[in-house]
């Protein structure tokens, strides 16, 4: 059986509407200071529901609960599924999938291009690496926002579990890598936007069916 798979957006400041928000959620909210990352989290949370909506969920009297590692989870729902939720500058997106292997989206603009080549050396620590990377400003973004992707998908932490390290990227078209300890099937897929990069991971059989 085909796995289904859909995504959402909203625009950052696009609603302060909080009663579409589960009780729990408006807990998250209620603990957050700065104005910005108010917006951000119910962006991010109106861009999920969009993306459930999509695959046919039914978004009442559903929660999106945050892991301990910070990563979003679905509850409440009238069938599993996958959640992963990326913010930019601008907007966030979330990326929904039936049952529960794990998935990742990350959304990485183009103008971060210069700060990704200040860290180059932490986040692509194998010279090989660099060199497809920063071939140029285009392939420093598509390489970031690939292994941020693989790094939610896995739930691995960059720093902290050393997913800088572990996660290779060994192409960027078509994109593929290589995760040390760790020999999980990776289903990766790389567009370019107008704005940036969209990079997402799941694991798991080909997707076939993607909105």
């Amino acid at each position: 059986m085909s796995r289904r798979f859909a995504t959402g957006s909203a625009a950052i400041g696009e609603t302060s509407d909080r009663s579409f928000l589960s009780e729990i959620e408006r807990g998250y909210f209620q603990g957050f200071q700065a104005e910005r990352r108010c917006d951000e989290f119910l962006a991010g949370r109106l861009a999920a529901r969009r993306a459930l909506g999509e695959l046919g969920v039914a978004v009442e009297g559903l929660a999106i609960v945050r892991e301990d590692d910070g990563a979003p989870r679905v509850t409440g729902a009238d069938r599993t599924v996958a959640l992963s939720i990326s913010h930019s500058h601008v907007r966030a997106i979330a990326l929904v999938a039936e049952g529960e292997l794990p998935i990742g989206i990350d959304l990485t603009e183009w103008t971060d291009a210069p700060r990704i080549r200040k860290v180059a050396m932490r986040a692509f620590p194998r010279e090989i690496e660099r060199d497809l990377v920063l071939a140029d400003d285009i392939s420093a973004v598509r390489g970031w926002a690939l292994k941020e992707a693989v790094a939610k998908t896995l739930r691995m932490g960059l720093l902290e579990q050393g997913g800088f390290l572990r996660i290779e990227i060994v192409s960027l078209e078509p994109p593929r890598v290589r995760v040390k300890d760790d020999e999980r099937v990776l289903v990766l897929t790389i567009v370019d936007e107008e704005d940036g990069v969209r990079a997402t991971g799941a694991v798991g059989p080909r997707v076939v069916t993607s909105r």
